[in-house]
C-alpha cells in the first residue's frame, strides 16, 4: 500500500496520551496524509472522512482510527505489511463490566465477541470496529457500487440477508457487505491498542479480570440478539449485490 489516508475520529472522549501516540509517535511514510474530524455522531464523522478519501485517488488505503486509544508506533507499518483486503488491530469496547473485545467471530451459528484473545498472528474474523482498521480502496469502492447502499459507511439494515428488523452500526454493516462481496477481514493480534476508559483497557487487564466476570458475561450475551453469520445459503441473496 503505497499511500494511506489516516482518518482520525474524535468525539466526547479524548486523552492526551492518545493524541500523543497519534500525532507524535505513529510512524507514517512519505505521501501518507492525516485527516481529522471532530463529531458527536461517530458514523457521520466517518462518512465525511470516507468521502474525503474517495475524492483523492492518490491514496491506496484508508486507515480509520479512533482518537481515544493509544497506538503502537509501528501499528500502521505492521498492518500495511499484510497483503490483505482489510486488517485491524485489537482493542476492547469502552466498558469494563464486563470487558468485551471489539472483535466478533463466528461461533455456534452466531457472531459472538472474541473471548480467547490471541497476542500474535494474523486471524480471519467476522466483524470489528473502525478504531484501528486499514481498508483497501478497492473494497470501499466496491461496496459503494452496491445498489441502494446509500453510502458505504452509513448504519442501517441489511435487508437482503437479515430482513428489515435488525439494524446495524456502520462498521458491522460495511464489513458484512464487503465480506458478502468476497473480501476478507483479518485481525493482526500483535497490534494492541489500549482504549481510554476509567482505566486503560488492555489484554493484560482482561486476563486478570475475565475469570471474575462470568455472571456479567452471561448477562451481556443474553441481552443481545446476536446476528447469524452470512452462510453459504444466505449468500445467495448477494447476487443482488454483484458489482458490475
Amino acid at each position: 500500500m503505497a499511500r494511506v489516508f489516516l482518518a482520525g475520529v474524535s468525539g466526547s472522549m479524548q486523552h492526551i496520551k492518545s493524541l500523543d501516540s497519534i500525532w507524535n509517535d505513529l510512524v507514517t511514510r512519505e505521501g501518507d496524509e492525516f485527516g481529522h474530524k471532530y463529531g458527536s455522531v461517530g458514523w457521520a464523522t466517518r462518512m465525511e472522512l470516507c468521502d474525503i478519501f474517495l475524492a483523492q485517488p492518490q491514496f491506496d488505503a484508508l486507515f480509520m482510527i479512533d482518537m481515544d486509544m493509544k497506538f503502537p508506533s509501528d501499528a500502521l507499518e505492521r498492518l500495511r505489511s499484510h497483503d490483505v483486503d482489510m486488517v485491524s488491530g485489537h482493542y476492547f469496547k469502552r466498558q469494563t463490566d464486563p470487558m468485551v473485545s471489539i472483535v466478533q467471530v463466528e461461533k455456534d451459528g452466531s457472531l459472538m465477541p472474541l473471548q480467547d484473545i490471541p497476542t500474535e498472528g494474523l486471524h480471519e474474523i467476522a466483524t470489528v470496529g473502525m478504531g484501528c482498521l486499514l481498508i483497501r480502496r478497492e473494497v470501499i469502492e466496491a461496496v459503494a457500487k452496491i445498489p441502494k447502499i446509500v453510502h458505504p459507511f452509513i448504519p442501517g439494515p441489511i435487508p437482503e440477508v437479515y430482513g428489515w428488523d435488525m439494524h446495524f452500526g456502520q462498521d458491522y454493516r460495511f464489513l458484512m457487505y464487503a465480506r458478502g462481496l468476497g473480501y476478507k477481514l483479518w485481525l493482526d493480534a500483535s497490534v494492541e491498542c489500549p482504549h481510554a476508559c476509567t482505566v486503560w483497557l488492555t489484554k493484560y487487564l482482561y486476563d486478570i479480570i475475565r475469570p471474575h466476570q462470568e455472571a456479567e458475561w452471561r448477562e451481556y450475551l443474553d441481552s443481545y440478539e446476536w446476528a447469524p453469520p452470512i452462510t453459504e445459503s444466505a449468500s445467495k441473496n448477494w447476487s443482488k449485490f454483484t458489482v458490475p
